[in-house]
């Protein structure tokens, strides 16, 4: 998607599910999901 410029290759990470979700997450706006997507973000980054 070119969302910030981030290469799909970064780090071995799939950035783009990460896109998704963030969108997916800003859509709904829920914050139990938000929640949920962050903790997994910073675990894969950790």
């Amino acid at each position: 998607m070119g969302f910030f410029g981030f290469n799909k290759q970064s780090s071995g990470h799939d950035m783009s599910s990460y896109y998704h979700a963030l969108i997916y997450v800003l859509q709904t706006q829920n914050i139990f999901i938000m929640a949920c997507i962050i903790t997994q973000f910073c675990k894969s980054i950790s």
